[in-house]
């Protein structure tokens, strides 16, 4: 099943394959439980300029949850009109962080 979240940031576009995990992490499919999950979760490389979130799309098979602005979906086709480059997805990775005793 193909997952994937295509989201417009502070300062920065990004798509990013969801894992069967996170997917079970999400729960129901919708707008809600994305965002949610996407703002306890947003430990990418390059979260600075993802954050803040201010609008996504988002597919889970059948399940297509669409930009909620037509303004920032008209960002993503201008900014991608032939579609995300493939090679530039990456796939979402926690992190753990260090702690010192």
């Amino acid at each position: 099943m193909r997952a994937y979240i295509e989201i417009a940031g502070g300062i920065a576009l990004e798509k990013r394959e969801l894992q069967d995990s996170d997917v079970r992490e999400i729960g129901k499919f919708t707008r809600e439980n994305v965002l949610n999950w996407m703002n306890n979760n947003l430990v990418w490389p390059n979260a600075e300029g993802i954050l803040p979130v201010y609008d996504f799309h988002a597919v889970c098979g059948d399940i297509d949850i669409p930009w909620a602005t037509e303004r920032m979906k008209s960002v993503w086709a201008e900014a991608y009109p032939n579609g995300y480059p493939e090679s530039a997805i990456m796939p979402y990775k926690k992190t753990r962080h260090a702690t010192s005793k």
